[in-house]
């Protein structure tokens, strides 16, 4: 039975009705519900008073779309507000911990008059009712067809002529792209003014989202940072409701995702996106990342192909090679480094792409060739050199990060990200794994970015093992080799 069949029904005191998306009481009291809630109380009555799981009720209310858990957790809360109950003393809706949510009281289905006439279509008196009810609904049926093929489709994926002819708009959209934090709080002042002025139009709504996403970086500490994400979060979640269609802001969504570490999240906004856009090269260069840290290689190597073809100028070798190397698949790595050489031999992406690699593959002299070619980039002094060198020439790779991490307290990208990742990183190849583990909780506890390929990359072997990595693992939800 599925949820359009279901049609007009009684709860206790309520009489639903799905069509005009209505609930009235026994004492004439009615309340107009969104079709999103009505949706959610056919589907919890169709259930027939067993525990309906999440999963279940993401597929029959929000097939094919990206919601959270978050937007369930809201639309129970709406209909338990609106039946008169609440999760203490549930009347109508029950939560289940851990599975899901039930329909408390006994669903009383009520034949409708459309109903009503299908089943007595053989009694004498009856027929014509019947023929005026097919007619007119075959009239309906041909204005909808009508109207969805014949009046124009709003694409929210370009932004309207009088919305690039508004100065205001158009200064905002400069002036958050600037490298400098000024220019991004003027952008955002303009685009919180333009946004109280059209506070329906989804490219408004997307644009200062993104001024307020673009201060993240910005961010002092973590609870700031937090909070940048979620209030930009919050807006972009405003222009969903309106716009579910613009794929500009479901990338956005994804990448505040991949922000807060949450892998599941991240690919499905980002898979919607690309659904919706199938040509724009960010996207696919956002999931590829996303299909390696879920282990799917092959996903990744192909999104990765088709950013290179979208986006012929940024050559995507460095990416390839990093999903090589993931994957264990040196050989294909080295080949995929060759290009970048090719391109580059002196850059900072040849040589971190160089120095992972072949320390992955246990060369650890051409590795430090690597990790010396960005010693010099960064701009290690002649003194710093000569320490690497001795740490290197007495201990190899081993007492090279361990002078890294203990002595120089490295806090530069030279190859192996930043703090406390990088710190992780150095002391794991220096054996010191339990200061490793303390590192890589900082960063969970800090929402790094950087843990989602925890699982995937060669480098976290060793700790493969520990009770505490597996935690992280199975917190973050990523997947079991």
């Amino acid at each position: 039975m599925s949820i359009d069949s279901l049609e007009k029904f009684k709860l206790k005191h309520w009489l639903v009705d799905p069509i005009n998306s209505t609930i009235t009481s026994d004492d004439g009291e009615t309340k107009k519900l969104e079709r999103r809630l009505i949706r959610v109380l056919q589907a919890l009555a169709i259930a027939k008073e067993q525990t309906l799981s999440k999963e279940a009720l993401l597929e029959e209310v929000w097939a094919g779309k990206v919601v959270s858990d978050e937007t369930i957790s809201v639309a129970i809360s709406g209909l338990r507000k609106a039946l008169g109950c609440n999760a203490k003393s549930p009347i109508f809706i029950a939560t289940i911990t851990g599975f899901g949510f039930r329909l408390l009281p006994k669903v009383e289905q009520i034949q409708t008059e459309l109903s009503s006439l299908a089943a007595d279509k053989h009694i004498v008196g009856k027929p014509k009712r019947v023929q005026f009810t097919i007619a007119a609904s075959i009239i309906v049926i041909f204005s909808v067809v009508w109207i969805y093929f014949a009046k124009p489709k709003y694409d929210y994926n370009a932004v309207p002529q009088n919305l690039l002819a508004n100065e205001q708009y158009a200064k905002a959209i400069f002036l958050i792209q600037q490298p400098d934090r000024e220019s991004l709080a003027q952008g955002e002042e303009l685009l919180a003014s333009l946004y109280e002025q059209m506070p329906n139009d989804p490219h408004v709504i997307n644009a200062y989202g993104k001024s307020i996403l673009f201060q993240v970086n910005w961010q002092g500490s973590t609870t700031e940072r937090d909070q940048v994400l979620e209030q930009a979060k919050s807006i972009f979640n405003q222009g969903y409701a309106i716009a579910p269609q613009f794929a500009d802001l479901l990338m956005q969504l994804g990448l505040i995702a991949i922000y807060q570490s949450n892998v599941i999240m991240a690919e499905r906004y980002l898979r919607e996106s690309i659904q919706i856009a199938p040509k724009d090269p960010l996207s696919h260069k956002l999931y590829a990342s996303m299909a390696i840290a879920l282990g799917d290689t092959e996903a990744a190597l192909h999104h990765i192909q088709v950013h290179r073809n979208l986006s012929p100028k940024e050559y995507s070798a460095e990416n390839i090679a990093w999903v090589y190397n993931m994957s264990k698949e040196y050989d294909k790595a080295i080949s995929e480094l060759a290009k970048l050489k090719a391109i580059n031999p002196n850059s900072i992406s040849y040589h971190t792409a160089g120095l992972k690699l072949y320390e992955n593959m246990g060369d650890e002299k051409t590795a430090y060739q690597h990790y010396r070619a960005n010693f010099e980039l960064v701009g290690y002094s002649e003194q710093e050199l000569r320490a690497a060198d001795s740490a290197f020439n007495q201990g190899g790779l081993k007492q090279l990060n361990a002078w890294l991490a203990n002595v120089k307290k490295e806090k530069l990208n030279i190859g192996q990200y930043w703090p406390p990742i990088s710190t992780a990183r150095y002391h794991i190849t220096a054996g010191e794994y339990d200061k490793a583990m303390k590192n890589l909780e900082k960063a969970v506890a800090d929402n790094n970015n950087l843990i989602l390929w925890l699982n995937v990359d060669p480098k976290y072997q060793p700790l493969k093992s520990n009770p505490q990595f597996q935690r992280i693992i199975k917190q973050l939800r990523l997947p079991k080799e």
